[in-house]
């Protein structure tokens, strides 16, 4: 889907959102955002064929259907990302920064209604990396800061006792800061844009039998042309003076697809896996457009699948307590490796409790990503630097998420 141009009331309410919603930034090394409610993070985000909280309009919009009368909910994930890097030009790490991504939902089911409608407001993917200079590479990337806010209004239908779908559209606006050093010393280029796009995602929870539950779960890819400008910045005492043109990018995110199961053994435990899947082959080539003509940035990102297993307890006296892991494979090519997105494979560990009283309900998770050493070789050099990614990266990433419902 293209980018669309809103009328002047929508892109004000888009606007207070977005301003609403500024803590985020939607800052996460990585790219998408899993992690949308403090009791998923604690099942490692196996969750599509459980679906019992406000957050299945992320998860699987067909499980609001299981939420009685009006419910709401709202949480933060906050993490803190290092990315290490050896290699010809030395060891260096990116600069140490806090990120906090709020999620908001709300759902409603009336009485002796087969319906249920939700909203939801949450950040699906995000980005921020900072690189000192001279890192041996700055003229691929110094800075990329990637912001994208979703508004998803959801219906669910119940068409067989057990068997209910849901699904709606998806309102998204996303900016981007793109930041490379120049071969000449203390010179930089930069790029900022931002624009809008629609989507949708889509459910089905199926629930045979008391012990089993069926889950599957899509969100469609989106497209943004992002309108901005590019600017050239020299070092201090230099010339020419710094320059700023208009520009333009094209840049598209994937759609990806989720399938669980969720098994009962007791009423007291839930065990759950989910399976992944990312269609990252649409990201190839990106283009800024501009006065001076085109930039290609390749992309050219493989598919990749997460696993995810999830466990939880629930105590009777209104405690429960979670644990899960979850693997996601690489995606990104030696030949175009970006330091702005240094994936590799990544183990995610992650624990939680969960506390019910009354309407109320309290929940917070933490988890642990790390990212071994990947060794990249034959990555394409810049062509008026010669530099290239080449070297050795990995991640560490601790995180907590944090959750507060109410219902009545």
């Amino acid at each position: 889907m293209n980018a669309h141009t809103l009328p002047l009331p929508l892109n004000a309410i888009i606007a207070a959102l977005a301003y609403f919603l500024a803590a985020s930034e939607g800052w996460c090394l990585g790219s998408r955002i899993g992690n949308q409610d403090a009791e998923a993070v604690a099942r490692g985000n196996a969750f599509a064929a459980t679906a019992d909280n406000p957050s299945a309009i992320y998860y699987n919009p067909a499980g609001i259907r299981q939420l009685p009368g009006w419910q709401f909910r709202m949480g933060s994930y906050i993490t803190t990302v290092e990315s290490e890097y050896r290699g010809p030009a030395g060891n260096t790490s990116t600069k140490d920064k806090y990120a906090m991504v709020p999620q908001l939902y709300a759902t409603h089911t009336p009485k002796d209604s087969r319906f249920s409608f939700g909203l939801g407001i949450y950040s699906p993917f995000g980005l921020g990396t900072e690189w000192p200079r001279g890192t041996g590479f700055d003229t691929l990337s110094t800075q990329t800061k990637l912001t994208y806010i979703r508004i998803n209004p959801v219906l669910a239908v119940e068409l067989l006792p057990g068997l209910s779908i849901g699904g709606g559209p998806t309102l998204n606006h996303s900016s981007v800061i793109l930041k490379s050093a120049l071969p000449a010393p203390g010179d930089e280029f930069s790029f900022d844009g931002n624009n809008y796009d629609i989507g949708y995602n889509a459910g089905i929870l199926w629930q045979p039998h008391p012990q089993w539950s069926f889950g599957f779960s899509t969100h469609s890819n989106t497209s943004f042309d992002y309108d901005g400008s590019v600017k050239f910045t020299p070092a201090p005492g230099e010339s020419p003076a710094p320059g700023e043109s208009p520009a333009s990018a094209e840049l598209e995110f994937p759609q990806w697809y989720t399938w669980g199961v969720s098994y009962r053994p007791t009423p007291q435990w839930n065990l759950e896996f989910n399976l992944d899947y990312t269609d990252w082959s649409t990201l190839d080539t990106a283009t800024i457009t501009g006065p001076g003509g085109n930039i290609p940035i390749a992309f050219d990102w493989i598919p990749g699948f997460m696993y995810r297993f999830g466990a939880t307890y629930d105590f009777g006296n209104g405690w429960s307590a979670s644990a899960g892991y979850f693997y996601t494979e690489n995606s990104v090519p030696d030949r175009t490796f970006r330091p702005a997105i240094p994936d590799t494979d990544l183990h995610t560990g992650s624990v939680g409790l969960a506390w019910r009283r009354g309407p109320w309900t309290l929940a917070g998770a933490a988890q642990f990503t790390t990212g071994p050493w990947r060794k990249v070789e034959g990555s394409t050099p810049n062509a008026l630097s010669g530099q290239s990614a080449d070297g050795e990266y990995r991640y560490l990433i601790p995180a907590i998420n944090l959750s507060l419902g109410y219902k009545f």
